[in-house]
C-alpha cells in the first residue's frame, strides 16, 4: 500500500510539475502576445497623432492664407471706397461752382 501511495504521489507530482511549466510557458505567451499589441497600438497611436498634427499644419496654413488674401481684398475695396469718395467729392466741387 505505501508503494502505491508513493506511485500515486509522484505520479500527481509529475503531473503538477507539468501543469505549472504549461502554466509559465502560457503565461509567458500570453505577456509577450500583449506586448506586441500594446506596442502596436502605440505606433498606431502615434502615426494618427502625427497624421492628425500634419493635417492641422496644412488647414491652419491654409486659414492663414485665406485670411492673407481677405485682407489684401479689404485694403482694395477700402482703397476704391476712398477713391470714389474723391471722385464724388470732386463732382460735388464742381457742382457746386457751377451754381
Amino acid at each position: 500500500m505505501t508503494r502505491r501511495t508513493n506511485e500515486v504521489r509522484s505520479e500527481g507530482e509529475a503531473i503538477e510539475k507539468e501543469m505549472r511549466s504549461e502554466v509559465k510557458a502560457a503565461r509567458k505567451e500570453a505577456e509577450t502576445a500583449a506586448r506586441d499589441i500594446v506596442r502596436a497600438a502605440e505606433e498606431r497611436a502615434h502615426a494618427i497623432v502625427e497624421d492628425a498634427e500634419e493635417r492641422t499644419r496644412r488647414l491652419v496654413a491654409d486659414a492663414e492664407e485665406r485670411l492673407s488674401q481677405i485682407r489684401i481684398e479689404r485694403e482694395a475695396v477700402a482703397g476704391y471706397f476712398e477713391s470714389l469718395r474723391s471722385v464724388l467729392q470732386q463732382a460735388e466741387e464742381i457742382t457746386a461752382d457751377d451754381d
